[in-house]
């Protein structure tokens, strides 16, 4: 997952966009461990309502950093573009996630040098 930490922008609330603006943290070392980083997961969706799809990882991820992680979700592509954002989206009241189990069969194949 990459990590981000919140900013705030007039100039960016001047146009009509959120105020929760996400920059790239390259580090994967922090003196302070993570406590005060922000960690944000994008999905998009091309109508106004439907389902968002969750990994396994990111479910775990959300669960573990609670408050510290946000799921930011533009809808209605096919439209006009949207967006809200959701700190703590397993325990927010918003959002209801329900466990789907998949079977994945996967082909591949091999070569071999003659």
């Amino acid at each position: 997952m990459k990590r981000f930490i919140p900013r705030k922008s007039n100039s960016l609330r001047n146009l009509g966009i959120s105020e929760l603006v996400c920059i790239f943290v390259p580090s994967k070392t922090s003196k302070s461990k993570g406590m005060n980083r922000y960690y944000v997961e994008v999905k998009g969706m091309n109508e106004r309502n439907g389902n968002i799809l969750m990994t396994e990882k990111e479910h775990k991820v959300a669960d573990e950093l609670l408050n510290r992680y946000c799921l930011f979700v533009v809808r209605d592509f096919r439209n006009t573009p949207f967006h809200d954002y959701y700190l703590d989206p397993l325990h927010c009241g918003q959002i209801d996630f329900k466990k789907q189990e998949r079977q994945v069969i996967q082909t591949s194949y091999t070569g071999v040098f003659i």
